[in-house]
């Protein structure tokens, strides 16, 4: 599970080191265009390898959970996530099935602390 939050959230973090509007924005479009569909492909292919519906194997476990949360950032910072996600139908069934487990489907996702928007500031 370490494995997989640097994978998936590490890129993130370069998208804080420039301190300029291009610099941002080309960040964002790096991670947008390159950097997550190549980490969704190789997730798609251990799923199709698994041949089952979750990194756990039948059923959600941990990494599963920490997957659609990390995705969430990203889809929350409305940098295209989703439409990243619908390329990969096996990862996308992953999250929708996340998505109905018990308490997570009540769950609100509050202010966006990580925006692609370099114009809009962190809330805090």
């Amino acid at each position: 599970m370490l494995y997989l939050s640097l994978f998936i959230f590490r890129p993130r973090v370069q998208t804080l080191k420039p301190t300029d509007k291009e610099g941002k924005i080309e960040a964002w479009k790096t991670l947008r265009e390159e950097v997550l569909p190549a980490q969704f492909a190789l997730l798609e292919k251990y799923l199709e390898k698994s041949g089952k519906p979750y990194f756990g194997g039948d059923e959600p476990n941990a990494a599963d959970v920490y997957f659609y949360a990390v995705y969430g950032i990203y889809e929350h910072s409305e940098m295209g996530a989703a439409e990243i996600l619908e390329n990969y139908p096996k990862l996308k069934g992953t999250t929708e099935g996340v998505k109905e487990m018990g308490r997570v489907k009540e769950w609100v996702r509050g202010v966006a602390y990580f925006h692609s928007d370099p114009e809009r500031p962190p809330p805090f």
